[in-house]
């Protein structure tokens, strides 16, 4: 071959040469080789020196190896492409979510403004109890369009956060009152305390401070059927500019048990099935 030639005349001139070779043993059985070509002289003549070594089992290994490289490359290129379609799937998902939502709010609006109107006018017992009926109905299906909808900002990554001046125990105290009617209604006992040193004069997002609250508040009143549900609010640390403050639900319900409390805060989901029937909600609120 062309290329043996090369090497041999490479090694005559005095560089030395190392390769791989395939070749043919004496029982026909192919092998790889490797070959290192010098140049001796021996009594006064030029020579080459082969050494030959079989590597056929590297050789085997290398090329299995670099099989590999390729198929993980073509996996990793593959992975790529489903992740750029699942990100827009995902965004397409959480814009038709957000769409969908925002379309239902709006004549549920509507349902439950007319609906408290109603109740304003002169009704019989029976008429009276149908309307509200109808009112908690809507109240808890629009609860729910908003939890999908705000869901599906995070999951776009549209969700703005506010920073805005805010009193702590002026939202405290409007928190309380409905969730204390909550509980009386449970026929549990609703504590709420501040301790002294937390600052209430801050800045940040109400709204959600408001929301987060609510909901794991709700959730233990509605998971306790005897005893109390406590909010305790104190403060972590601070300095000049900010503050930590650390706010604990403890409550006497039901638990949880230790392996479901990853999921506590998944998407969708219930410790188990049959809450869902028996205490309502979609699996959205501490998500």
């Amino acid at each position: 071959r062309k290329e043996a030639a090369e090497y041999m005349t490479k090694a005559a001139q005095g560089i030395p040469q190392c390769f791989e070779w395939p070749g043919r043993k004496k029982s026909g059985f192919p092998f790889w080789a490797e070959v290192n070509l010098r140049r001796v002289v021996l009594r006064g003549q030029a020579r080459l020196v082969a050494t030959v070594r079989d590597v056929t089992a590297r050789k085997e290994n290398e090329l299995e190896l670099k099989a590999l490289n390729e198929q993980l490359k073509r996996t990793t290129a593959e992975a790529r492409q489903m992740a750029v379609a699942a990100n827009a799937a995902n965004a397409a998902k959480s814009d038709f979510l957000a769409n969908m939502s925002h379309e239902i709010r709006t004549p549920m609006n509507g349902v439950i403004g007319m609906n408290t109107l109603l109740l304003d006018t002169e009704l019989d017992e029976v008429q009276r109890e149908y309307a509200e009926i109808i009112g908690r109905s809507a109240s808890s299906l629009l609860t729910v369009i908003n939890e999908i909808l705000d869901f599906s900002k995070i999951e776009a990554g549209h969700l703005a956060m506010e920073t805005i001046e805010f009193d702590l125990r002026a939202l405290l105290d409007e928190l309380n009152d409905s969730l204390a009617l909550n509980a009386h209604q449970s026929q549990i006992e609703y504590i709420s305390s501040i301790a002294p040193d937390v600052p209430t004069q801050l800045l940040g997002d109400p709204g959600r401070l408001r929301q987060v609250l609510t909901n794991v508040i709700s959730n233990a009143i509605k998971f306790t059927h005897e005893g109390e549900v406590a909010t305790r609010i104190t403060l972590e640390r601070s300095n000049n500019d900010s503050c930590v403050v650390r706010f604990d639900i403890v409550d006497t319900g039901i638990g949880i048990p230790k392996n479901m409390i990853s999921t506590l805060f998944a998407p969708f989901t219930q410790v188990d099935a049959s809450t869902t029937r028996k205490y309502g909600g979609s699996g959205l609120g501490l998500a």
